[in-house]
């Protein structure tokens, strides 16, 4: 393992060949089975850039500042790894689990999270550390650096009760997420994808959502002070008053209020029959769009 890489940062990656990962791996299997002879797996700095981990349990590694782009981590366990700046751009992760696992500063963009559970997961901001010229773990530097899930795919992702404040989500497809109790707080998501997600209970507190797509999501017992939905489409999405009345919902494209119907539907339905039965001629075409 004496081949190094570096980037423009300062930052030293390990390399490791594939049979000594594989020795890692089963060395971290037998520590989780606390078996003899069984080591955390340890794998912070290195380059696993194009690897296959598929299926593998690295629950409990410590996997910081690791290189995994492009690796194929499909229903890999990682629950409880450390991951903190982490890069996995363009990584698969469909249906790993991530649960509690420390992702702060942690890089995804473009990555595939499919039917991935980060229930509990940390995806906070985080200060990540520079190593000198000479690869020593000292730090010479100390630079802030958000999570990014940019135009990620997150179809039915579990991030229930996530922490993930101030995270850069722009363009994220998070189609039928689970969100429920999720702190995103400060989080950047405009443009996003969020059909039918649940965001029930979650902390909207100052997040961006303008020009999102909310359409079928849900919407009760959130917290919403000075988040912005600017052009925001929640047309048949589900919001308890609360959440319709708040401020930061005036310039979103809400669904109709009940009321707008209730109380008209009586006469909605006999002028549509009326314009039915003369072949449109009298009465008039029901329009419960959005209602």
């Amino acid at each position: 393992m004496a081949a190094h890489s570096e980037d423009i940062s300062g930052i030293t990656w390990k390399a490791i060949s594939q049979s000594e990962l594989e020795t890692v791996l089963q060395m971290h299997l037998r520590f989780l089975k606390r078996q003899a002879e069984g080591k955390r797996a340890s794998l912070a700095f290195f380059d696993l850039s194009g690897s296959d981990l598929s299926n593998r349990d690295l629950s409990e590694a410590d996997l910081t500042g690791v290189k995994l782009l492009r690796a194929s981590i499909i229903g890999a366990r990682l629950n409880n790894a450390n991951l903190f700046g982490a890069d996995m751009q363009r990584a698969d992760l469909q249906r790993a689990d991530l649960s509690q696992a420390d992702l702060r500063g942690v890089c995804l963009r473009n990555a595939d999270l499919s039917d991935a559970i980060l229930r509990d997961a940390d995806i906070r901001e985080a200060g990540l550390a520079k190593y000198d010229e000479h690869g020593e773990p000292h730090i010479v530097s100390f630079d802030y650096s958000p999570s990014q899930f940019d135009r990620i795919i997150a179809h039915r992702v579990d991030m229930s009760g996530a922490q993930a404040s101030a995270s850069l989500m722009r363009q994220a497809d998070f189609t039928d997420a689970n969100l429920t109790n999720a702190n995103l707080r400060d989080a950047d998501l405009r443009y996003a994808n969020l059909t039918g997600a649940a965001l029930d209970g979650a902390n909207l507190n100052g997040a961006n959502f303008s020009g999102a797509d909310l359409t079928a999501a849900t919407l009760t017992n959130v917290i919403l002070t000075g988040a912005d939905f600017m052009g925001a489409d929640l047309r048949g999405a589900f919001l308890d008053r609360e959440s319709r009345d708040a401020p930061e919902m005036a310039q979103a494209k809400l669904p109709r209020k009940r009321l707008d119907v209730d109380q008209h539907l009586p006469a909605i339905i006999e002028h549509h029959r009326e314009w039915i039965d003369s072949g449109g001629t009298k009465g008039s075409c029901a329009d419960l769009s959005d209602a």
